[in-house]
């Protein structure tokens, strides 16, 4: 029970974190910070793709509002991560379904199939951010630095601040 207590603390944390950054932080037009997946990829992947859906649809809607961007973007990308991170867990880290049912961590599963799993979920979550908020004349050279750089940044941070969640007990 207390682990789960810690887990759903750090997760508002990291939510909290999400609106501080989108709220303060500005990426000069090159970058795009975001926590919203790394609350996505700390959930079981064996939990029921349908609310992982709405959970993710929540959470995002939630941080569009609290950061004052624009409704539905987080939203949208999240709900697609959470509607392709399962099969990109069993595709990356788990292909045989060992043990499928523990938090992705980089002290569970080890550094590289972290770091395989979470470029993967951020390429496919900031991608369709991205595309979702600059649905424009942009050009496409442009947008694909600013995923290629946000991808880079997130995925680091997300690392780093995986290190964090604490151990199931």
């Amino acid at each position: 029970m207390r682990g789960s207590v810690a887990h759903w603390i750090y997760y508002l944390l990291v939510f909290v974190l999400q609106v501080i950054v989108g709220n303060h932080f500005d990426g000069w037009a090159w970058l795009h910070f975001c926590f919203i997946p790394l609350i996505l990829i700390a959930i079981p992947p064996t939990w029921d793709v349908r609310l992982s859906m709405v959970l993710a649809f929540g959470l995002g809607l939630a941080a569009d509002l609290a950061t004052g961007g624009v409704p539905g973007v987080n939203a949208g990308a999240a709900v697609i991560l959470a509607a392709v991170k399962e099969p990109l867990f069993r595709a990356l880290v788990s292909p045989d379904g060992q043990n499928p049912a523990w938090t992705p961590t980089v002290r569970s599963i080890g550094v590289w199939p972290y770091l395989k799993y979470t470029l993967a979920t951020y390429a496919v979550y900031l991608s369709v951010y991205v595309i979702f908020d600059g649905f424009t004349l942009t050009p496409v050279l442009f947008i694909l630095a600013k995923i290629l750089l946000s991808v880079v940044v997130n995925v680091s941070l997300a690392a780093l601040l995986s290190l964090f969640l604490p151990e199931k007990s």
